[in-house]
């Protein structure tokens, strides 16, 4: 299958009803090949796919992801997502190379990460071969730069209404996410609905809470995650260029051994500073200006 050449607007802020994906491939070992295309404005995450054959994202545009999603959980961005439903699936290549990809401010729903490995079944998925090279990702916060941040937020959730009964520093802005609710859940602000009642997203609990955060963070990892998967051959992650203001980190691993990781040349475009390792600070990663 490939695509070539082509401009697609989901245009989601004027059609919000979230789709799956923007383009859906529904093979099952075909190979995929897109090139020099532009996917902006989607709903939800830009492309959807089921098939293990070699998967080829090179020299594309990806503006704006998760514009109308409102679930932080599920459909939660990444610009390809992988879903093949074959017990012990084995992807043979993902190539993600030279590609452009904004988050914009008005991001309604806190995404993974621009690129995002895993399958539809946990630990049961094999990337035999994974490289990001020469992309340039630009992550930024949620409500833009003059969003503010709060803490020690009170209050109640029902439904997905949250009422606040007090706020310890800071205020609310809408888009943030907020960290702490009942049960232990997360979720975005959607809208503000008059004095201290919001509209949130996600899947909540509700009941009372006390201690809640709000977050400015659009990405979960602003480059690359991998996740949920039974293992990883070579991986690959070279001369990236990435802010990531917004996100929360800069490449993570959440499971899955890799037998070979190479990782060079990534550079943070705020601070000029290597991007390196894994995870967080504790890790002895470096994501600048983050940490």
């Amino acid at each position: 299958i490939l695509l070539n050449n082509d401009i697609i607007d989901e245009d989601a802020e004027v059609y919000p009803a979230p789709l799956v994906a923007t383009v859906v491939d529904n093979t099952s070992t075909a190979s995929l090949t897109i090139l020099n295309t532009a996917i902006i404005n989607a709903s939800q995450r830009p492309i959807s796919g089921s098939s293990t054959g070699p998967i080829v994202v090179q020299n594309c545009v990806f503006y704006g992801i998760t514009v109308s999603s409102t679930s932080n959980t599920g459909e939660h961005g990444e610009v390809y997502e992988l879903g093949n439903y074959t017990m012990n699936a084995v992807y043979q290549s993902i190539k993600y190379t030279n590609n452009v990809v904004v988050i914009p401010a008005t991001e309604n729903s806190t995404m993974t990460s621009i690129f995002y490995t895993t399958g539809t079944n946990t630990d049961l998925e094999f990337v035999d071969k994974l490289d990001v090279d020469h992309n340039i990702v630009v992550v930024n916060y949620a409500g833009g730069a003059a969003a503010a941040i709060a803490t020690g937020i009170s209050g109640s959730v029902s439904g997905n209404l949250l009422q606040v009964n007090a706020v310890t520093a800071g205020s609310i802005s809408v888009k943030a996410t907020i960290v702490g609710l009942p049960g232990g859940k997360h979720a975005t602000i959607l809208s503000q609905l008059g004095g201290n009642r919001y509209g949130l997203s996600g899947v909540v609990v509700s009941g009372s809470f006390t201690g809640a955060v709000t977050l400015r963070a659009t990405t979960s990892a602003a480059l690359l995650e991998m996740a949920h998967a039974a293992g990883y051959g070579t991986v690959t992650v070279a001369d990236n260029y990435v802010d990531p203001t917004g996100a929360l980190s800069c490449i993570q691993h959440l499971d899955g051994p890799i037998s070979g990781w190479s990782a060079s040349g990534n550079t943070s475009l705020v601070t000029g500073t290597p991007i390196t390792g894994i995870g967080y600070k504790v890790n002895g990663a470096t994501c600048g200006p983050l940490y």
